[in-house]
Protein backbone atom coordinates (compact mmCIF):
# COMPACT_ATOMS: atom_id res chain seq x y z
CA UNK A 1 0.00 0.00 0.00
CA UNK A 2 1.93 3.42 -1.18
CA UNK A 3 1.02 5.86 1.70
CA UNK A 4 3.16 9.43 1.63
CA UNK A 5 3.02 12.59 3.30
CA UNK A 6 2.90 15.82 1.29
CA UNK A 7 4.03 18.98 2.85
CA UNK A 8 3.74 22.66 -0.09
CA UNK A 9 2.83 25.98 1.91
CA UNK A 10 -0.06 27.25 0.09
CA UNK A 11 -1.81 30.86 -0.24
CA UNK A 12 -5.12 30.86 -0.08
CA UNK A 13 -5.65 31.64 -3.43
CA UNK A 14 -4.06 27.91 -4.38
CA UNK A 15 -6.04 26.44 -1.53
CA UNK A 16 -9.32 27.82 -2.09
CA UNK A 17 -9.49 28.45 -6.28
CA UNK A 18 -8.85 24.94 -7.04
CA UNK A 19 -10.95 22.23 -8.25
CA UNK A 20 -10.90 20.94 -4.40
CA UNK A 21 -13.66 20.64 -2.43
CA UNK A 22 -13.02 19.86 1.12
CA UNK A 23 -14.70 17.87 3.64
CA UNK A 24 -15.39 17.99 7.21
CA UNK A 25 -15.89 14.19 8.41
CA UNK A 26 -18.76 13.34 10.65
CA UNK A 27 -16.23 12.65 13.72
CA UNK A 28 -15.43 16.19 13.96
CA UNK A 29 -16.42 18.75 15.84
CA UNK A 30 -19.01 21.54 15.33
CA UNK A 31 -17.97 24.68 14.00
CA UNK A 32 -16.97 26.04 17.90
CA UNK A 33 -15.35 29.64 16.95
CA UNK A 34 -16.55 32.19 18.94
CA UNK A 35 -15.71 36.19 18.46
CA UNK A 36 -13.01 36.61 20.15
CA UNK A 37 -10.98 33.97 17.46
CA UNK A 38 -12.66 35.27 14.55
CA UNK A 39 -11.94 38.89 16.12
CA UNK A 40 -7.95 37.83 16.90
CA UNK A 41 -8.14 36.56 13.15
CA UNK A 42 -9.16 39.48 11.26
CA UNK A 43 -7.29 42.07 13.65
CA UNK A 44 -3.76 39.71 13.11
CA UNK A 45 -4.54 39.90 8.92
CA UNK A 46 -5.09 43.58 8.78
CA UNK A 47 -2.04 44.00 11.07
CA UNK A 48 0.13 42.35 8.38
CA UNK A 49 -1.61 44.12 5.61
CA UNK A 50 -0.89 47.37 7.26
CA UNK A 51 2.95 45.90 7.56
CA UNK A 52 3.33 44.00 4.49
CA UNK A 53 6.74 43.38 3.74
CA UNK A 54 7.81 40.76 1.09
CA UNK A 55 7.53 37.60 3.35
CA UNK A 56 4.26 35.80 3.35
CA UNK A 57 1.75 35.91 6.63
CA UNK A 58 1.95 32.26 7.94
CA UNK A 59 -1.51 31.21 9.63
CA UNK A 60 -0.76 27.50 11.11
CA UNK A 61 -1.23 24.11 9.61
CA UNK A 62 -4.20 22.04 8.29
CA UNK A 63 -4.21 18.19 8.03
CA UNK A 64 -5.77 16.38 4.99
CA UNK A 65 -6.16 12.82 3.77
CA UNK A 66 -6.15 12.55 0.14
CA UNK A 67 -7.40 9.40 -1.74
CA UNK A 68 -4.98 8.99 -4.99
CA UNK A 69 -6.98 6.58 -6.55
CA UNK A 70 -10.80 7.62 -6.20
CA UNK A 71 -11.84 10.89 -8.30
CA UNK A 72 -15.11 10.95 -6.07
CA UNK A 73 -13.36 10.96 -2.83
CA UNK A 74 -12.60 14.45 -1.80
CA UNK A 75 -9.88 15.26 1.01
CA UNK A 76 -11.10 15.29 4.13
CA UNK A 77 -9.83 18.13 6.80
CA UNK A 78 -8.76 15.78 9.86
CA UNK A 79 -7.42 18.98 11.77
CA UNK A 80 -7.93 23.20 10.89
CA UNK A 81 -11.55 22.88 9.66
CA UNK A 82 -12.49 26.03 12.01
CA UNK A 83 -9.60 27.90 9.97
CA UNK A 84 -10.97 26.50 6.73
CA UNK A 85 -14.51 27.26 7.43
CA UNK A 86 -13.43 30.93 8.73
CA UNK A 87 -12.21 31.80 5.84
CA UNK A 88 -15.14 30.73 3.73
CA UNK A 89 -17.16 32.58 5.71
CA UNK A 90 -14.44 35.93 5.11
CA UNK A 91 -14.58 35.35 1.73
CA UNK A 92 -18.95 35.01 1.39
CA UNK A 93 -18.95 38.48 2.95
CA UNK A 94 -15.86 40.11 0.89
CA UNK A 95 -18.18 38.68 -2.36
CA UNK A 96 -21.30 40.60 -1.33
CA UNK A 97 -19.04 43.47 -0.12
CA UNK A 98 -16.72 43.75 -3.59
CA UNK A 99 -19.08 42.11 -6.46
CA UNK A 100 -16.71 43.43 -8.86
CA UNK A 101 -14.11 41.04 -8.39
CA UNK A 102 -15.35 37.79 -9.78
CA UNK A 103 -12.41 35.72 -7.82
CA UNK A 104 -14.17 35.86 -4.86
CA UNK A 105 -17.54 33.29 -5.69
CA UNK A 106 -14.88 30.92 -7.25
CA UNK A 107 -13.46 30.91 -3.47
CA UNK A 108 -16.85 29.39 -2.42
CA UNK A 109 -17.59 26.62 -4.96
CA UNK A 110 -16.28 23.55 -6.64
CA UNK A 111 -17.15 21.87 -9.56
CA UNK A 112 -18.82 18.70 -9.33
CA UNK A 113 -16.79 15.93 -10.37
CA UNK A 114 -18.37 15.44 -13.46
CA UNK A 115 -18.74 18.96 -14.43
CA UNK A 116 -22.75 19.27 -13.73
CA UNK A 117 -22.22 21.81 -11.17
CA UNK A 118 -20.94 23.36 -8.21
CA UNK A 119 -21.18 22.58 -4.59
CA UNK A 120 -19.77 24.49 -1.45
CA UNK A 121 -15.90 24.43 -1.17
CA UNK A 122 -16.50 23.31 2.31
CA UNK A 123 -18.73 20.54 2.58
CA UNK A 124 -19.74 19.49 6.47
CA UNK A 125 -20.66 16.28 7.32
CA UNK A 126 -20.53 17.00 10.85
CA UNK A 127 -23.18 14.49 12.42
CA UNK A 128 -24.30 16.12 15.80
CA UNK A 129 -25.21 19.40 14.61
CA UNK A 130 -26.45 21.49 11.74
CA UNK A 131 -23.21 23.14 9.97
CA UNK A 132 -23.82 22.12 6.54
CA UNK A 133 -27.55 23.53 6.50
CA UNK A 134 -26.79 26.78 8.00
CA UNK A 135 -23.34 26.74 5.74
CA UNK A 136 -25.84 26.23 2.48
CA UNK A 137 -28.23 29.02 3.98
CA UNK A 138 -25.41 31.31 4.46
CA UNK A 139 -23.97 30.99 0.57
CA UNK A 140 -27.59 32.33 -0.49
CA UNK A 141 -27.40 35.52 1.36
CA UNK A 142 -27.77 38.81 -0.44
CA UNK A 143 -26.44 41.95 0.29
CA UNK A 144 -29.81 42.76 1.91
CA UNK A 145 -30.07 39.26 3.55
CA UNK A 146 -26.85 40.30 5.20
CA UNK A 147 -28.21 43.95 5.92
CA UNK A 148 -31.25 42.40 7.70
CA UNK A 149 -29.25 40.42 9.75
CA UNK A 150 -26.96 43.48 11.09
CA UNK A 151 -29.93 45.25 11.72
CA UNK A 152 -30.59 42.35 14.38
CA UNK A 153 -27.13 42.45 15.24
CA UNK A 154 -24.69 44.90 15.42
CA UNK A 155 -21.21 44.80 16.31
CA UNK A 156 -21.66 45.07 19.88
CA UNK A 157 -24.61 42.39 20.17
CA UNK A 158 -23.06 39.56 17.55
CA UNK A 159 -22.70 38.28 21.06
CA UNK A 160 -26.01 37.51 21.44
CA UNK A 161 -26.47 35.16 18.45
CA UNK A 162 -27.06 31.72 19.43
CA UNK A 163 -25.46 30.13 15.49
CA UNK A 164 -21.90 30.37 15.36
CA UNK A 165 -21.57 30.32 11.76
CA UNK A 166 -24.16 33.09 11.23
CA UNK A 167 -22.61 35.38 14.03
CA UNK A 168 -18.76 34.91 12.45
CA UNK A 169 -19.88 36.04 9.07
CA UNK A 170 -21.98 38.83 10.60
CA UNK A 171 -18.86 39.74 12.23
CA UNK A 172 -16.43 39.97 9.25
CA UNK A 173 -19.48 41.63 7.00
CA UNK A 174 -19.85 44.26 9.68
CA UNK A 175 -16.10 44.61 9.99
CA UNK A 176 -15.08 44.76 6.37
CA UNK A 177 -17.92 47.28 5.89
CA UNK A 178 -15.93 49.11 8.37
CA UNK A 179 -13.10 49.02 6.64
CA UNK A 180 -14.78 50.01 3.45
CA UNK A 181 -16.18 53.45 5.11
CA UNK A 182 -12.83 53.99 6.77
CA UNK A 183 -10.20 53.43 3.98
CA UNK A 184 -12.11 53.47 0.69
CA UNK A 185 -13.73 50.42 -1.92
CA UNK A 186 -9.60 50.74 -3.21
CA UNK A 187 -8.07 49.69 -0.09
CA UNK A 188 -10.26 46.71 0.55
CA UNK A 189 -9.67 45.38 -3.06
CA UNK A 190 -5.69 45.70 -1.99
CA UNK A 191 -6.78 44.04 1.12
CA UNK A 192 -8.25 41.26 -0.56
CA UNK A 193 -5.57 40.85 -2.68
CA UNK A 194 -3.02 40.68 0.12
CA UNK A 195 -5.12 38.37 2.05
CA UNK A 196 -5.51 35.97 -1.24
CA UNK A 197 -2.17 36.08 -1.88
CA UNK A 198 0.21 36.77 1.27
CA UNK A 199 -1.74 34.83 3.41
CA UNK A 200 -0.39 31.08 3.04
CA UNK A 201 -1.28 27.77 5.46
CA UNK A 202 1.07 24.78 5.50
CA UNK A 203 -1.63 21.57 4.01
CA UNK A 204 -0.15 18.63 5.79
CA UNK A 205 -1.94 16.02 3.38
CA UNK A 206 -1.51 12.24 3.81
CA UNK A 207 -1.62 10.48 0.53
CA UNK A 208 -3.16 6.65 0.12
CA UNK A 209 -4.94 4.92 -2.68
CA UNK A 210 -8.38 5.03 -0.40
CA UNK A 211 -9.33 7.93 1.69
CA UNK A 212 -9.99 5.40 4.43
CA UNK A 213 -6.28 4.35 4.70
CA UNK A 214 -5.18 8.27 4.06
CA UNK A 215 -7.56 9.34 7.00
CA UNK A 216 -6.30 6.62 9.31
CA UNK A 217 -2.78 7.38 9.18
CA UNK A 218 -4.03 11.68 9.17
CA UNK A 219 -5.23 10.69 12.41
CA UNK A 220 -1.97 9.46 13.92
CA UNK A 221 -0.48 12.75 13.54
CA UNK A 222 -3.18 15.31 13.22
CA UNK A 223 -2.83 15.59 17.77
CA UNK A 224 0.44 16.87 17.63
CA UNK A 225 0.00 19.75 15.21
CA UNK A 226 -0.63 23.21 16.95
CA UNK A 227 -2.70 25.57 15.76
CA UNK A 228 -4.84 28.46 15.83
CA UNK A 229 -7.81 26.15 16.46
CA UNK A 230 -9.14 25.16 20.17
CA UNK A 231 -7.42 21.96 21.78
CA UNK A 232 -8.99 19.24 21.23
CA UNK A 233 -11.29 17.35 24.06
CA UNK A 234 -10.38 13.74 24.86
CA UNK A 235 -13.47 13.05 23.35
CA UNK A 236 -12.52 14.40 19.95
CA UNK A 237 -9.41 12.18 19.75
CA UNK A 238 -11.23 9.45 20.95
CA UNK A 239 -14.48 9.87 18.48
CA UNK A 240 -11.71 9.84 15.37
CA UNK A 241 -9.69 7.05 16.79
CA UNK A 242 -12.95 4.83 16.67
CA UNK A 243 -14.28 6.66 13.66
CA UNK A 244 -11.27 5.29 12.14
CA UNK A 245 -11.76 1.42 13.44
CA UNK A 246 -15.32 1.48 11.30
CA UNK A 247 -13.68 0.23 7.50
CA UNK A 248 -17.19 0.08 5.72
CA UNK A 249 -19.74 2.70 5.04
CA UNK A 250 -22.40 1.18 7.07
CA UNK A 251 -19.60 0.71 9.69
CA UNK A 252 -19.29 4.40 10.05
CA UNK A 253 -22.65 5.11 10.27
CA UNK A 254 -23.29 2.71 12.56
CA UNK A 255 -20.90 4.39 14.89
CA UNK A 256 -21.92 7.80 14.53
CA UNK A 257 -25.36 6.06 15.23
CA UNK A 258 -23.81 4.52 18.77
CA UNK A 259 -21.65 7.94 19.45
CA UNK A 260 -25.04 10.08 19.39
CA UNK A 261 -26.76 7.52 21.21
CA UNK A 262 -24.56 8.08 24.36
CA UNK A 263 -23.94 11.62 23.24
CA UNK A 264 -27.83 11.74 23.95
CA UNK A 265 -27.70 10.10 27.58
CA UNK A 266 -25.00 12.30 28.46
CA UNK A 267 -26.87 15.76 27.62
CA UNK A 268 -29.62 13.87 29.64
CA UNK A 269 -26.88 13.92 32.88
CA UNK A 270 -25.75 17.61 31.91
CA UNK A 271 -22.17 15.35 31.43
CA UNK A 272 -19.32 15.30 28.64
CA UNK A 273 -19.02 12.41 26.95
CA UNK A 274 -15.53 12.61 28.53
CA UNK A 275 -17.12 11.62 32.11
CA UNK A 276 -18.43 8.43 30.70
CA UNK A 277 -14.67 7.28 29.46
CA UNK A 278 -13.13 8.32 32.64
CA UNK A 279 -15.92 5.18 34.55
CA UNK A 280 -14.54 2.94 31.88
CA UNK A 281 -11.11 3.47 32.63
CA UNK A 282 -11.90 3.13 36.39
CA UNK A 283 -13.60 -0.40 35.68
CA UNK A 284 -11.03 -1.40 33.48
CA UNK A 285 -8.40 -0.14 36.28
CA UNK A 286 -10.34 -1.82 38.86
CA UNK A 287 -11.01 -5.44 37.31
CA UNK A 288 -6.85 -5.59 36.67
CA UNK A 289 -6.01 -3.87 40.16
CA UNK A 290 -3.92 -2.34 38.14
CA UNK A 291 -4.39 1.61 39.45
CA UNK A 292 -2.15 4.36 37.33
CA UNK A 293 -3.59 7.36 39.26
CA UNK A 294 -0.85 9.58 37.01
CA UNK A 295 -1.52 8.49 34.11
CA UNK A 296 -3.76 10.76 32.03
CA UNK A 297 -7.19 9.47 30.10
CA UNK A 298 -5.88 10.37 26.47
CA UNK A 299 -2.11 7.99 27.30
CA UNK A 300 -4.72 5.65 28.71
CA UNK A 301 -6.58 4.75 25.97
CA UNK A 302 -4.79 6.42 22.83
CA UNK A 303 -1.40 6.33 23.78
CA UNK A 304 1.12 3.44 23.16
CA UNK A 305 -0.43 0.09 23.92
CA UNK A 306 -3.42 1.67 24.89
CA UNK A 307 -7.17 0.56 25.21
CA UNK A 308 -8.38 2.08 22.21
CA UNK A 309 -5.66 -0.28 20.01
CA UNK A 310 -6.95 -3.55 21.88
CA UNK A 311 -11.10 -3.49 20.93
CA UNK A 312 -13.08 -3.02 18.19
CA UNK A 313 -15.09 0.43 18.23
CA UNK A 314 -18.49 -2.14 18.76
CA UNK A 315 -17.01 -3.38 21.81
CA UNK A 316 -15.74 -0.24 23.13
CA UNK A 317 -19.37 1.61 22.40
CA UNK A 318 -21.48 -1.08 23.93
CA UNK A 319 -19.52 -0.87 27.20
CA UNK A 320 -19.90 3.31 26.57
CA UNK A 321 -23.43 2.65 26.16
CA UNK A 322 -23.90 0.27 28.96
CA UNK A 323 -21.99 2.85 31.41
CA UNK A 324 -24.11 5.91 30.69
CA UNK A 325 -27.56 3.91 30.73
CA UNK A 326 -26.47 2.83 34.21
CA UNK A 327 -25.59 6.32 34.98
CA UNK A 328 -28.34 7.59 33.72
CA UNK A 329 -30.56 4.77 36.10
CA UNK A 330 -28.81 6.09 39.55
CA UNK A 331 -29.56 9.96 38.97
CA UNK A 332 -32.83 8.82 38.30
CA UNK A 333 -33.27 6.56 41.11
CA UNK A 334 -31.36 8.91 43.68
CA UNK A 335 -34.27 11.32 43.66
CA UNK A 336 -37.11 9.86 45.89
CA UNK A 337 -37.34 9.24 49.78
CA UNK A 338 -37.08 5.45 49.67
CA UNK A 339 -34.30 3.63 51.86
CA UNK A 340 -32.72 3.49 48.21
CA UNK A 341 -32.62 6.47 47.27
CA UNK A 342 -31.30 7.28 51.05
CA UNK A 343 -28.08 5.23 50.09
CA UNK A 344 -27.36 6.94 46.96
CA UNK A 345 -27.64 10.18 48.34
CA UNK A 346 -25.12 9.37 50.98
CA UNK A 347 -22.63 8.11 48.78
CA UNK A 348 -23.15 11.22 46.32
CA UNK A 349 -21.51 13.37 48.89
CA UNK A 350 -17.84 11.73 48.41
CA UNK A 351 -15.85 11.12 45.41
CA UNK A 352 -18.35 11.11 43.27
CA UNK A 353 -16.37 10.01 40.04
CA UNK A 354 -15.39 6.79 41.82
CA UNK A 355 -18.53 6.36 43.71
CA UNK A 356 -20.40 6.31 40.74
CA UNK A 357 -18.19 3.84 39.29
CA UNK A 358 -18.49 1.94 42.17
CA UNK A 359 -22.71 2.17 41.39
CA UNK A 360 -21.61 1.03 37.91
CA UNK A 361 -20.25 -2.04 38.38
CA UNK A 362 -22.58 -3.39 41.21
CA UNK A 363 -25.60 -2.95 38.22
CA UNK A 364 -23.30 -4.21 35.46
CA UNK A 365 -22.58 -7.33 38.19
CA UNK A 366 -26.12 -7.77 39.29
CA UNK A 367 -28.27 -5.76 38.07
CA UNK A 368 -30.98 -3.51 39.56
CA UNK A 369 -33.53 -6.44 42.00
CA UNK A 370 -34.14 -3.99 44.62
CA UNK A 371 -33.22 -5.71 47.93
CA UNK A 372 -30.29 -7.19 46.96
CA UNK A 373 -29.58 -3.35 45.70
CA UNK A 374 -30.77 -1.82 49.21
CA UNK A 375 -28.85 -4.54 51.18
CA UNK A 376 -25.52 -3.76 49.22
CA UNK A 377 -26.08 -0.13 49.33
CA UNK A 378 -26.46 0.03 52.88
CA UNK A 379 -23.47 -2.12 53.39
CA UNK A 380 -21.55 0.26 50.92
CA UNK A 381 -22.93 3.24 53.20
CA UNK A 382 -21.28 1.98 56.34
CA UNK A 383 -18.13 0.86 55.41
CA UNK A 384 -17.50 4.17 52.94
CA UNK A 385 -18.39 6.16 56.01
CA UNK A 386 -16.26 4.49 58.64
CA UNK A 387 -13.17 4.24 56.58
CA UNK A 388 -10.41 5.47 58.04
CA UNK A 389 -9.95 8.47 55.45
CA UNK A 390 -13.61 9.86 54.90
CA UNK A 391 -14.98 8.06 51.32
CA UNK A 392 -11.41 7.86 50.51
CA UNK A 393 -10.66 6.98 46.86
CA UNK A 394 -8.28 4.17 47.52
CA UNK A 395 -11.33 2.28 49.82
CA UNK A 396 -13.63 2.91 46.66
CA UNK A 397 -11.29 1.65 44.37
CA UNK A 398 -10.92 -1.80 46.61
CA UNK A 399 -14.71 -1.97 47.30
CA UNK A 400 -14.87 -1.59 42.91
CA UNK A 401 -12.84 -4.46 42.71
CA UNK A 402 -13.98 -6.46 44.95
CA UNK A 403 -17.70 -6.37 43.43
CA UNK A 404 -16.25 -7.38 39.86
CA UNK A 405 -13.91 -10.17 41.82
CA UNK A 406 -17.33 -11.38 43.36
CA UNK A 407 -15.50 -10.90 47.13
CA UNK A 408 -17.44 -9.23 49.84
CA UNK A 409 -16.97 -5.38 49.55
CA UNK A 410 -14.37 -5.16 53.09
CA UNK A 411 -13.03 -7.91 54.56
CA UNK A 412 -12.49 -5.15 57.73
CA UNK A 413 -15.74 -4.20 58.22
CA UNK A 414 -15.83 -5.89 61.55
CA UNK A 415 -12.97 -4.12 62.67
CA UNK A 416 -14.12 -1.22 61.58
CA UNK A 417 -16.99 -1.25 63.23
CA UNK A 418 -15.29 -1.79 66.67
CA UNK A 419 -13.48 1.41 65.99
CA UNK A 420 -16.82 3.15 65.36
CA UNK A 421 -18.34 2.16 68.74
CA UNK A 422 -18.02 4.72 70.36
CA UNK A 423 -17.19 7.52 68.19
CA UNK A 424 -18.21 10.99 68.25
CA UNK A 425 -19.47 12.39 64.85
CA UNK A 426 -19.53 15.93 65.43
CA UNK A 427 -16.19 16.86 63.83
CA UNK A 428 -16.76 14.91 60.37
CA UNK A 429 -20.61 16.51 61.30
CA UNK A 430 -20.53 17.66 57.17
CA UNK A 431 -21.98 14.19 55.43
CA UNK A 432 -22.88 12.54 59.15
CA UNK A 433 -25.70 15.18 59.69
CA UNK A 434 -27.11 14.10 56.01
CA UNK A 435 -27.11 10.23 56.66
CA UNK A 436 -28.38 10.90 60.48
CA UNK A 437 -31.28 12.70 59.42
CA UNK A 438 -31.92 9.47 56.46
CA UNK A 439 -31.63 7.13 59.17
CA UNK A 440 -34.39 8.53 61.18
CA UNK A 441 -36.50 9.76 57.85
CA UNK A 442 -36.02 5.88 56.61
CA UNK A 443 -35.37 6.77 53.31
CA UNK A 444 -34.09 9.45 51.08
CA UNK A 445 -34.70 13.52 51.15
CA UNK A 446 -36.48 16.03 49.81
CA UNK A 447 -33.68 18.72 48.13
CA UNK A 448 -32.92 20.73 51.50
CA UNK A 449 -30.87 23.48 52.32
CA UNK A 450 -28.48 24.02 55.26
CA UNK A 451 -29.76 25.84 58.39
CA UNK A 452 -28.51 26.35 62.14
CA UNK A 453 -30.81 26.04 64.99
CA UNK A 454 -29.09 28.55 67.18
CA UNK A 455 -27.15 31.32 64.77
CA UNK A 456 -24.80 32.36 66.96
CA UNK A 457 -23.61 32.17 70.60
CA UNK A 458 -21.11 34.19 73.10
CA UNK A 459 -19.11 36.72 71.51
CA UNK A 460 -17.80 36.97 68.29
CA UNK A 461 -14.62 35.01 67.42
CA UNK A 462 -11.91 34.86 64.93
CA UNK A 463 -13.31 32.03 63.24
CA UNK A 464 -16.58 33.16 62.82
CA UNK A 465 -17.79 32.24 59.33
CA UNK A 466 -20.28 34.75 57.73
CA UNK A 467 -21.38 35.70 61.09
CA UNK A 468 -22.05 32.01 62.65
CA UNK A 469 -19.16 30.43 64.75
CA UNK A 470 -17.71 27.01 63.79
CA UNK A 471 -19.14 25.48 66.85
CA UNK A 472 -22.40 26.06 65.28
CA UNK A 473 -21.98 23.71 62.98
CA UNK A 474 -22.14 20.86 65.22
CA UNK A 475 -24.29 17.84 64.49
CA UNK A 476 -27.00 18.04 66.61
CA UNK A 477 -27.20 22.23 65.48
CA UNK A 478 -27.18 21.47 62.04
CA UNK A 479 -30.95 21.29 60.43
CA UNK A 480 -31.67 20.25 56.95
CA UNK A 481 -35.04 22.23 55.93
CA UNK A 482 -36.30 20.80 53.12
CA UNK A 483 -37.67 23.55 49.56
CA UNK A 484 -41.11 22.72 49.25
CA UNK A 485 -40.70 23.75 45.67
CA UNK A 486 -38.68 20.36 44.63
CA UNK A 487 -41.39 18.54 45.42
CA UNK A 488 -45.34 17.67 44.63
CA UNK A 489 -47.30 19.09 47.24
CA UNK A 490 -48.74 15.69 48.56
CA UNK A 491 -45.03 14.36 48.54
CA UNK A 492 -44.29 17.33 50.56
CA UNK A 493 -46.87 17.58 52.94
CA UNK A 494 -46.52 13.46 53.88
CA UNK A 495 -42.21 14.12 54.31
CA UNK A 496 -43.27 16.98 56.55
CA UNK A 497 -45.35 14.72 58.95
CA UNK A 498 -42.53 12.54 58.83
CA UNK A 499 -40.39 14.97 59.59
CA UNK A 500 -42.10 16.24 62.92
CA UNK A 501 -42.10 12.42 64.01
CA UNK A 502 -38.04 12.05 64.28
CA UNK A 503 -37.02 15.55 63.58
CA UNK A 504 -39.47 18.36 65.64
CA UNK A 505 -36.99 20.86 66.09
CA UNK A 506 -35.73 20.89 61.74
CA UNK A 507 -39.91 20.44 61.30
CA UNK A 508 -40.35 23.92 63.13
CA UNK A 509 -37.71 25.47 61.23
CA UNK A 510 -39.15 24.83 58.03
CA UNK A 511 -41.99 26.33 59.30
CA UNK A 512 -40.88 29.49 60.35
CA UNK A 513 -37.01 30.11 59.80
CA UNK A 514 -37.13 32.32 62.17
CA UNK A 515 -37.10 30.59 65.28
CA UNK A 516 -34.39 30.25 67.11
CA UNK A 517 -33.51 27.04 70.02
CA UNK A 518 -31.56 26.79 73.14
CA UNK A 519 -28.30 25.14 73.06
CA UNK A 520 -30.30 22.42 75.71
CA UNK A 521 -32.32 21.58 72.64
CA UNK A 522 -29.19 21.29 70.32
CA UNK A 523 -27.19 19.24 73.18
CA UNK A 524 -30.68 16.57 73.31
CA UNK A 525 -30.75 16.55 69.07
CA UNK A 526 -27.20 16.26 69.29
CA UNK A 527 -27.30 13.22 71.64
CA UNK A 528 -29.84 11.72 69.51
CA UNK A 529 -28.50 11.74 66.61
CA UNK A 530 -25.58 10.53 67.60
CA UNK A 531 -27.25 7.55 68.79
CA UNK A 532 -28.81 6.98 65.83
CA UNK A 533 -25.33 6.63 64.07
CA UNK A 534 -23.58 4.53 66.70
CA UNK A 535 -26.55 2.22 66.27
CA UNK A 536 -26.21 2.14 62.57
CA UNK A 537 -22.37 1.52 62.34
CA UNK A 538 -22.56 -1.32 64.86
CA UNK A 539 -25.91 -3.36 63.92
CA UNK A 540 -24.18 -5.39 61.18
CA UNK A 541 -21.76 -7.94 62.35
CA UNK A 542 -19.38 -10.50 60.11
Amino acid sequence: MAIHLNAEQKNLMKLFKGSETYIIPPYQRPYSWELKECRQLYDDIVDAFNHQTDREYFVGTIILAVADNADTDCPRIVDGQQRMTTFWLMFKALSVLLPELPVLPQLLHSQEWDGSGERLKIQSQVNDANDMKELTAINQWTEEEYEAQTDRYDLDHLYFCPDRLKAATLFFYLSFSQFRRDWGKESLCEFVKFMLTSVSILPIEMHAPKIHDAEDKALTIFETINNRGRDLANSDIFKARLYSKAINLWEKEDFIRRWDEVNRLCARLGIGIDVIFSHYKNLIECRKANYRPLQSIREFFDGRDGELSHHGYTDIMEELLDIATHLCWLRERAVGTDRIAGWLQVLDGGDEELCDTLLIARLREHGHKEAELDAFLEEAVRIYCASTHFFDGESLRVMTTNVLMGLPLDCNLKEMQSIYVNRDFGFYCTPYYHLALILEMGGGLIESERMPLVRRHGRKRNDDFAGISYRDFSLGNVALVPQSRTARLSEYEAYMERLRQVDPECAELAGNPRLSFSWKDVKAREERKQKVLREFFNRKQR
